[in-house]
């Protein structure tokens, strides 16, 4: 399980690269390439040089692409660059490695991924090894996941808009993934979390969601900064071995604000909860719900405003939740 000093390290790390992201983007680099629509884009990728800058004028394409080398696709902006799936049965973006060779640093920015008038498959799926820069862009309407990543993928998604997705981002494997300032919002998961990944998540949104963020198997995740807001159902799942922290956030208008089952290990501290339909906090067992399971994991924290304290938990065993000194329910 991992410690408070790790979650205020993993955050350190998280916005010292959001500093260093916002001084890159002041000093973009030139354009190599230079497309417009009715130019190929799949093309271009693959004449590209390792380092190339591929901008994209304002317009429309409609491709499938596959990158396999270190470049940049960059856009003009998501209300004027917009791509579109040809084949709707495959990946919008495919950004892999090619057998053998070094996995590539990949930049793509300021793009639509996926329109308003036709849905696609995955949006954006990163296969192992990759590393990716994904900035202010959306994705949206696939009918698997907005974003994939897999195997021991690595990513930073800062400032993107990841909407009306099956799922919004399912990250897996052993990806490493840190999501800074986005919005992700009305998918059926906002965020899925599983096996051995490992995610932080800063100053973003999580809202309209049918499950907000769901985080199962021995996946760890730090969440700070973040509204979780307005999910059908529980605003934060944790579930199988996996452990999350959450610092600092809102979580409101949800049906279950946290849900805590099986072996988790779930930290809240400073986090402001209102009106969740349920229970600011639910352990998956009885009273809380109707179930023959019962919880076996560990519960800590301290200084989380819950109005109406107590009588907002689903057990008096986490009243410490709602005390300044906190405290834990250790069940393993």
């Amino acid at each position: 399980m991992r410690s408070v000093g790790f979650y205020k390290l993993s955050v350190a790390l998280a916005l010292a690269g959001l500093a260093a992201g916002i001084g890159a983007a002041a000093d973009e680099p030139e354009c190599t390439v230079v497309l417009h629509p009715g130019e190929s884009l799949q093309q271009a990728v693959t004449e590209a040089s390792p380092g190339d800058v591929i901008c994209l004028a304002p317009g429309e394409w409609e491709e499938n692409l596959r990158v396999e080398k270190p470049i940049t696709v960059r856009g003009s902006g998501v209300e004027e660059t917009i791509i579109r799936a040809a084949d709707p049965e495959m990946p919008l973006v495919h950004i892999t490695a090619p057998f053998g060779e070094d996995a590539p640093q990949v930049t793509v920015a300021d793009l639509a991924l996926g329109g308003a008038d036709a849905r696609h498959g995955t949006g954006v799926l990163v296969d192992d090894g990759v590393e990716l820069l994904l900035s202010g862009s959306r994705v949206s309407r696939s009918d698997a996941a907005g974003i994939v990543l897999r195997g021991g993928a690595q990513a930073t998604i800062r400032g993107c808009v990841v909407t009306n997705n099956a799922d919004g981002i399912w990250i897996r494997d052993t990806a490493e993934v840190t999501i800074i300032e986005s919005d992700l919002v009305e998918n059926t998961d906002g965020i899925w979390v599983n096996h051995y990944a490992q995610v932080t998540v800063i100053g973003s949104t999580i809202a309209g969601n049918v499950w907000g963020m769901v985080i199962s198997d021995w996946a760890e995740v730090t969440v700070a900064e973040t509204d979780i807001v307005r999910n059908e159902w529980a605003g934060v799942t944790v579930a199988g071995s996996a452990c999350a922290e959450i610092e600092s956030c809102v979580i409101s208008g949800n049906f279950d604000g946290v849900l805590a089952k099986d072996s988790a290990c779930l930290t809240l501290n400073n986090t402001e909860f209102a009106d969740n339909a349920r229970s600011a906090v639910s352990l998956w067992e009885e009273p809380c719900l109707e179930t023959e399971d019962d919880f076996a994991g560990i519960v800590m924290g301290a200084g989380n405003r819950i109005p109406g304290g107590a009588d907002s938990l689903c057990t008096d065993e986490l009243d410490f939740l709602a005390e300044e000194e906190g405290g834990e329910l250790d069940r393993r």
